[in-house]
């Protein structure tokens, strides 16, 4: 999970590609604190899985609504492992 990016799309069309930090991760582990990285990654969710996108858009200082209005917002939440670029048909660099 650390050391990876998060492609997020907006319903708008808006896309950012933020990265899963040490501090990113802690907010997230202190926000579900019954799930552990392992078990999240296994059986990824959908609410767990927005819940680390809008960690990392705001410690990306990406303006998001609070959490539930961010729902509301988010399209596409999707990981992309660093080295390779979120952009769809771009080789990896």
């Amino acid at each position: 999970m650390i050391g990876m990016d998060l492609r997020v799309v907006m319903e708008d069309g808006t896309e950012h590609t933020v990265p899963v930090t040490y501090r990113v991760a802690v907010d997230w582990e202190d926000a579900n604190p019954s799930l552990s990285p392992g078990k999240f990654l296994a059986d990824l969710r959908f609410k767990p899985l927005a819940n680390l996108a809008w960690h990392a858009l705001r410690r990306a200082q990406v303006t998001v609504k609070p959490f539930n209005g961010f729902l509301d917002d988010v399209a596409e939440v999707s990981f992309v492992p660093k080295g390779q670029s979120a952009e769809p048909n771009t080789p990896p660099t």
